[in-house]
């Protein structure tokens, strides 16, 4: 997939996700209690990413982010280490 595709491809599948009721089921369940940095819809965001660009590591998927400066500011995420990303998912 081109860039351009896959960017469409994100935004397509970020407008079907059903915003508030997940952000909803985050806040009731307490999923981001203890989180400092990397919040569930955050990782959800990462997640689709990879499966989007067919990333096969933790690792790539780290250094995916940590690479991509637009993406960082989208997130507003300004680092991420696999071990961050180990731990989350």
């Amino acid at each position: 997939m081109d860039k351009n595709t896959t960017k469409s491809t994100f935004i397509e599948v970020l407008n079907q996700l059903p915003y508030e009721k997940f952000h909803s089921l985050i806040k009731d369940t307490g999923a981001d209690r203890y989180m400092k940095k990397l919040f569930t819809i955050k990782l959800l965001y990462i997640m689709f990413i990879a499966q989007i660009t067919q990333i096969e590591s933790i690792r790539a998927l780290a250094d995916r982010v940590k690479n991509d400066i637009d993406l960082q500011a989208n997130l507003r995420l300004d680092s991420i280490s696999a071990s961050q990303l180990s731990h989350a998912s």
